[in-house]
């Protein structure tokens, strides 16, 4: 806040004293206010009070605001006292006006005082965030270039760790919804300007293409076409979609005929799919567009397969039984599809009646996904549900990888069982070899010689010894250097 008084031009100062003085905000008694040293916490509307008086005195007397030192001034803590006692003034909100029309950078403003010394968790980032969404909008009905700049100084500013990009995108959209009412042209240019980097740039676009697609999609369609075919922060397939999503709840008809007249192929394919995709209208009807589509839809898929298998299994495993063997979504999407079917049924299935339905699937890697997906499933929620899952799949790729994964888990949990059943599984077993790797690498923070005694079980042909050896011995060295020295003295003379 000092840095904004000694920059801020003397005519400008003033200018901004006489709007609040022209609002009602005068001296009581026509005494100069109390310094804010003197200011103590007191209730709400007296705070409120107290608070316009200060920021009055400061932009009368330009009264410097130095940062100190340990980095706090003192008008940051009357924010902070101001925050925490969460008042809604009128003076506040005239004042934040005021300061983001000006030229000052966000870093300037005092903003991140206002989220107080105790809001680093629960609802005051989101109470502060409304606050700025607030401001912004009635600042971007004026000055939108400015408030787009104030957005992004705020993903970039100290307190940026309590803003997550939902949030920052949503203060984005706010300010556009404003800009393209009045002057879509400009919002274009603006958003899409090299002034930024490639990401700000991105997320400038996508927060414009959002909005813009809900208040008029047909606009925003020729937009799209102007913008170039690739380049940083640009993603002509994403922008599509979101432009698809908004005109299908509009206009089904239309967002299809948009589709279908694309010139590029992929993107033509891409947009025709995500369309039938909206028109499904149950699990298995956007299961089969998915399955259609050359590249399956990713996540989607496994969640619409997920649903599909919860509500009726056997139809779901009829039709997944027809894709070849070799197709990629064995290797890719199905193992995700048993986890969403897993969690959707979560509690409603036992692992016998899982596998009594997956009986259907011959052995080969089909099955060996379904059971990893399920294995997953497990490790995370319900481990004596994961080792069963496990002892039904054979060696390879799969089991390896899902007993990687139920050693490390499992062993935040209870690391004592979990070694006795890595010790219980065949000793030349790879999938063995993989949990015993995970095992030794976590345990050697905490107790390096065991860890040291697990990565000796492993053979000297398994690709990842050596890589666990000098990770445990990193940490042995840490804690005992001599003793470390002398097991990598064994291990290199074994």
């Amino acid at each position: 806040m000092k840095r904004l008084l000694l920059h801020l031009p003397a005519m400008v100062v003033g200018l901004l004293t006489g709007r609040l003085l022209s609002t009602g905000i005068r001296p009581r008694d026509g005494k100069p206010q109390p310094t804010l040293f003197s200011v103590t916490t007191g209730p709400s509307h007296q705070l409120a009070e107290e608070a316009g008086g200060a920021w009055q005195s400061l932009l009368m007397n330009r009264a410097p605001l130095a940062k100190a030192p340990e980095g706090d001034s003192e008008i940051d803590k009357r924010w902070s006292e101001i925050s925490r006692a969460n008042v809604k003034s009128p003076v506040r909100g005239r004042l934040e006006l005021e300061l983001a029309r000006s030229t000052l950078p966000v870093e300037q403003l005092g903003w991140e005082a206002m989220t107080g010394e105790g809001d680093s968790g629960g609802d005051r980032p989101r109470d502060w965030l409304a606050g700025r969404e607030e401001m912004l909008a009635r600042l971007g009905k004026e000055h939108p270039q400015r408030a787009l700049s104030q957005v992004n100084g705020l993903a970039r500013g100290k307190k940026s760790q309590l803003i997550d990009q939902q949030s920052l995108s949503g203060l984005r959209r706010r300010v556009f919804r404003e800009w393209l009412r009045t002057d879509p042209k400009s919002a274009l240019a603006e958003a899409g300007s090299n002034a930024f980097s490639g990401i700000t740039r991105g997320q400038n676009l996508q927060a414009l293409m959002e909005e813009w697609s809900r208040l008029d999609p047909a606009a925003a369609s020729v937009a799209l076409a102007t913008l170039p075919e690739s380049g940083p922060g640009y993603a002509r397939k994403d922008f599509a979609a979101t432009l698809v999503r908004q005109w299908h709840g509009k206009d089904p008809a239309a967002a299809r005929q948009w589709a279908q007249t694309q010139a590029d192929p992929a993107l033509r394919e891409s947009m025709q799919t995500l369309i039938d995709e909206l028109d499904a209208t149950d699990p298995a009807a956007k299961a089969a567009v998915l399955l259609a589509a050359p590249d399956h839809g990713g996540g989607k898929l496994a969640g619409a397969l997920g649903e599909w298998l919860s509500g009726d299994p056997a139809a779901a495993l009829t039709k997944l039984s027809a894709i070849p063997a070799g197709d990629r979504f064995w290797a890719n999407e199905a193992a995700d599809a048993a986890l969403w079917w897993a969690m959707d049924s979560r509690g409603t299935l036992t692992p016998e009646q899982y596998l009594e339905i997956l009986s259907t699937i011959p052995a080969g890697p089909p099955r060996e996904a379904f059971l990893k997906g399920l294995a997953s499933y497990g490790a995370s929620n319900d481990i004596p549900f994961a080792v069963r899952i496990l002892s039904e799949m054979a060696e390879g790729r799969p089991r390896e990888e899902a007993v990687g994964m139920l050693t490390e888990l499992w062993m935040r949990k209870d690391p004592v069982k979990t070694s006795e059943w890595l010790a219980a599984l065949p000793a030349d077993a790879t999938s063995r070899h993989h949990g015993v790797a995970r095992f030794a690498e976590n345990l050697a923070p905490d107790d390096p010689a065991r860890a040291a005694a697990w990565a000796a079980t492993l053979p000297d042909g398994f690709w990842q010894k050596e890589s666990v050896v000098k990770a445990v011995l990193e940490q042995w060295r840490a804690k005992d250097p001599a003793a470390a020295a002398a097991w990598a003295g064994e291990v290199t003379h074994k």
